[in-house]
């Protein structure tokens, strides 16, 4: 589970246990496991089928996400089959939480305090049972989740067994974040190998025999589904499901532990394809606009996974030694493919990829037919190995596999970045992060070059011709503007957006028409309307509006400075409002309606009618049935078209072009 725009950063690591302190640790949480009170009802049966740990990593500001996760898994209907134990650690008081957020614990329905529970999922829609209550633990401790691993596979003993974790993800970064009660903010977080010892210690501490895989493992957080961090665990779990995305585990959980219990000697291949398909009809149902557009989440099977690996290791060592292969090439199917967490943009600095995506743009290079060659079949095995994907359409439309992989977008790629990827177990057997380090010392610092002109057949309309004449251009983008008397320039619309190529001439008929916005009274006002690079090839089916939220106090959304922090809201061409993008600290993310719409609005910023003042309009309610629409009305005034041509490399060239005054005729 995580939040739009939240990945694990891990700031300081911590005083790590020592072997001494380790073995105490276990052996005493062990203890305090056997010790704890319980009952007949708390009784697992001899052996069952599964036995299912969850890891709820909620010490943060997923509390009331994990009890949500919890309270689902407890209407699915269990059998002896599946047994499914908890451990959850909360943020007591709901102090890493908006204080008017009430949230109850899921055993004792009181608010959440201090301390680590403990429990057993009954189903049926009963309430979970108590097995064990201990002190506040930090389950960022590897040492902790060892213990419990241990403690589970021990007590409940069965046939096949499955780990889900439950909290904040940033893939190969790491995850969790334990906040301990809202006294950290500076957390720890588990390095993603320190996730796999401790499973494997667990399980040997739990008496499982030398060399035992889990059936199962399921990362409920963003951003797991990484080559990257599947490669961790490929010898430890036969099946790994994850989301490449922002994760929505309160969702879809009840369903595939029914399907377990209903049909307990069905493959665990089987029974992915069914967790897939349980998550999907789940999701289906709700009227989320960043799930219909962005979710991916996959099943791998970790046999075939490996097989992917070394088709990548094959496709890295052949881009080291190509004398022929053009970088720039490379680098454009880097820029091409679009990151996950909520990024539409180009703008969007994220070293997170879509590996199928990115090959598939990457087998179509024509510097090395070997390269290409290579990262076609680097393509099939990825698709060889996954199991079942469910992704937004957004997704779907641009070929997407549901899996990472690391990408360098510029100044993210700096050295330290470069030293922490190369302690993992990907790069060590893979060696991507060479091919990374050489696409950054390929990179160059000019900006493109490029020739256009803008001719005009009567006023307010507009042929646009561009032609770029230096390597590495991605796409161009256009803007009508009006300006004033003064001399200053407002932006009134976008009106062009397009993948352009070096030494090619792209042109463009604009009809002089921009987008404005439609209110009840029927009477449109010009505001900044974006186009959007959505899906490479497609023209975007996006508007972008600047606008603020407002909440029911009349406070707006502020940034660092404190200032009204300006967004953009994306409507379809029916006028429906589809998601916002949020820039936090020079990271785009994209945040759903629906999170908003009981206590903000949305304040479109409009300017005047002759563009010397851009103000807030009208607060509009975040609620489907009062959308505004998007029209497109002819401009009027001195205007200019902004041409601007941007590169492989993140950089960005602009020229400016006037337009005779043109003046509509009296409504």
């Amino acid at each position: 589970m995580n939040d739009p725009g939240t990945s694990n950063r891990r700031n300081t690591r911590g005083v790590g246990a020592g072997i001494a302190a380790a073995a105490l640790l276990v052996a005493g949480l062990v203890g305090v496991a056997r010790a704890a009170p319980g009952s007949a009802k708390n009784a697992p049966p001899a052996i069952a089928e599964w036995t299912i740990f969850v890891y709820g990593h909620g010490d943060n500001n997923l509390s009331a996400q994990l009890i949500g996760a919890i309270e689902e898994m407890g209407e699915a209907s269990l059998g002896t089959n599946v047994n499914v134990l908890v451990a959850a650690d909360y943020c007591a008081g709901n102090v890493c939480r908006d204080p008017d957020d009430k949230v109850l614990d899921p055993v004792h329905g009181k608010p959440i305090t201090t301390g680590t529970q403990y429990m057993r999922i009954q189903g049926d829609g009963k309430k979970p049972l108590l097995v064990a209550e201990v002190p506040e633990q930090n389950l960022d401790e590897p040492e902790v989740l060892r213990a419990w691993v241990a403690r589970t596979f021990r007590d409940y003993p069965a046939r096949r067994h499955a780990v889900f974790m439950n909290g904040h993800g940033g893939s190969w970064g790491g995850f969790g974040g334990d906040r301990q009660d809202g006294t950290l903010d500076d957390t720890r977080g588990l390095e993603i190998d320190e996730i796999d010892h401790a499973i494997r210690a667990g399980m040997r501490d739990a008496g499982l025999p030398e060399g035992s895989r889990l059936d199962l493992l399921v990362f409920d957080a963003c951003l797991m589904a990484g080559s990257e961090v599947l490669w961790q665990f490929h010898d430890l779990a036969r099946i790994i499901i994850a989301d490449a995305e922002s994760d929505a585990s309160e969702l879809g959980r009840a369903g595939i532990l029914t399907l377990l219990s209903a049909s307990p000697d069905v493959s665990t291949s089987h029974h992915a394809v069914m967790d897939l398909q349980s998550w999907e009809a789940t999701h289906a149902d709700v009227d989320r606009a960043a799930e219909r557009l962005l979710r991916a989440r996959a099943a791998f099977d970790m046999e075939r996974f490996g097989r992917y690996a070394a088709d990548m290791k094959t496709l890295a060592d052949l881009m080291l030694r190509s004398h022929t292969l053009s970088w720039t090439e490379v680098a454009r199917a880097n820029a091409l493919t679009l990151p996950p967490y909520g990024a539409f943009s180009l703008e969007f600095a994220s070293n997170y990829l879509d590996a199928g995506q990115f090959l598939g743009l990457l087998g179509t290079i024509r510097s090395d037919p070997d390269v290409a060659a290579a990262a076609t079949k680097a393509r099939q095995s990825l698709r060889d190995a996954t199991i079942r994907t469910s992704l937004g359409t957004l997704r779907a439309a641009a070929g997407q596999s549901g899996l990472q992989i690391a990408g360098n977008r510029g100044e993210s790629w700096d050295r330290a970045t470069q030293s922490r990827y190369s302690q993992l177990s990907w790069d060590r057997d893979v060696g991507w992060g060479r091919v990374l380090s050489a696409l950054d010392a390929a990179s160059e610092d000019n900006p493109p070059e490029f020739q256009a002109k803008v001719s005009s057949s009567k006023p307010g309309t507009a042929r646009i011709e561009v032609t770029p004449t230096s390597d590495g251009v991605v796409d161009v983008i256009a803007f009508v503007a009006r300006r004033d008397p003064d001399g200053n320039a407002y932006r009134l619309g976008g009106i062009w957006n397009e993948q352009v190529a070096a030494g090619k001439t792209s042109s463009y008929a604009w009809d002089g028409k921009v987008p404005v916005l439609v209110g009840k009274d029927g009477k449109g006002v010009s505001v900044s309307a974006e186009p959007l690079f959505l899906v490479p090839g497609q023209d975007p089916p996006l508007q972008g509006l600047p606008a603020y939220l407002k909440d029911r106090k009349g406070k707006y959304l502020t940034n660092a400075e404190e200032e009204p922090q300006e967004i953009r809201a994306y409507f379809d061409s029916s006028g429906r409002l589809q998601s916002l993008l949020v820039d936090a600290n020079g990271r785009y993310g994209v945040w759903d309606p629906e999170l908003f719409e009981d206590d903000w609005s949305l304040v479109p910023i409009l300017q005047s009618v002759d563009g010397r003042a851009v103000k807030p309009g009208k607060a509009i309610a975040l609620v489907a049935a009062s959308m505004p629409r998007l029209r497109m009305q002819p401009a009027t005034g001195d205007l200019l078209i902004e041409v601007i041509v941007r590169d492989v490399w993140g950089h960005a060239s602009e020229k400016t072009f006037p337009l005779p005054r043109a003046t509509l005729p009296p409504r």
